[in-house]
């Protein structure tokens, strides 16, 4: 009878921790950071810190779009399915309210925003008049120089088109956080998304066409039915796309 083998007799756990990655040329010992869903952080939920949040120093702002056109198998944030215009006109009314009450009752409209998020979800579901309703809220009740502020949005493939772009430029947005997750069609499907890898590439040319953004590409690493061939395939088409964002500010044949 054949002895059982454990293959994990010879497992360091600590080698993990302790092994550099080449980063860029390089050596780095990668970190195992606290994961947070709540912003303030709960520690930062006493007295002290409640006056210093209220001090007038620059801000980040982060909303949350919870809509979604699928739901994702791997995906723990709060969302929910999108079911009609209507309720996602309702969320941002309430949402837009939040913003003014918020902005009026900790005087933000004097403290400079240095960046904005809107993370999701699904924020490139919301409709061309919708986003508008919420910049025009934003940039009434906040301090916004859109020549020093990092804008970000996040969208999912074929959920935006050339105007929503155009849209968002208009609004400031500078930057797009793609959610493609993988760019093989078989984990894509068995993740429960909607998206193939030929619509992800297309969005990628599209918001490039457009022009005037930055693109970050979500990539998730250990979907169902993930191998080393299909997680290099997708890293390596991740990193063959070109972004074709201009500042203006370094562009001399703008000046």
């Amino acid at each position: 009878m054949t002895n059982s083998i454990n293959l994990h007799s010879k497992t360091n756990s600590a080698d993990i921790d302790t092994k550099p990655l080449n980063l860029s040329e390089r050596m780095e010992v990668p970190t195992r950071e606290e994961f947070y869903t709540n912003y303030p952080f709960y520690k930062y939920w006493n007295s002290e810190n409640n006056e210093s949040l209220q001090m007038l120093k620059p801000i980040n702002i982060y909303i949350h779009i919870p809509f979604c056109i699928q739901i994702c198998d791997y995906c723990f944030y709060n969302k929910e399915l999108i079911k009609s215009k209507d309720q996602v006109d309702e969320y941002v009314m309430y949402l837009c309210q939040e913003i003014e009450l918020i902005s009026k009752k900790y005087n933000l409209q004097n403290r400079q925003v240095k960046s904005i998020y809107i993370g999701g979800g699904t924020p490139s579901v919301l409709t061309e008049k919708q986003f508008k309703q919420l910049t025009d809220t934003l940039n009434k009740h906040h301090f916004i120089d859109k020549s020093n502020l990092e804008f970000t949005v996040e969208a999912e493939p074929g959920t935006f088109s050339k105007s929503k772009l155009e849209m968002y430029k208009e609004g400031g947005v500078n930057r797009i956080s793609m959610g493609v997750q993988s760019f093989d069609d078989e984990i894509i499907k068995l993740s429960s998304r909607k998206h193939s890898a030929d619509q992800a590439l297309k969005s990628i040319d599209t918001v490039n066409e457009i022009g005037g953004f930055n693109i970050n590409i979500d990539l998730l690493s250990g979907l169902a039915g993930e191998t080393m061939d299909t997680w290099e395939k997708s890293l390596d088409t991740a990193l063959s796309q070109k972004n074709q964002f201009i500042d203006p500010l370094q562009d001399e044949n703008l000046c």
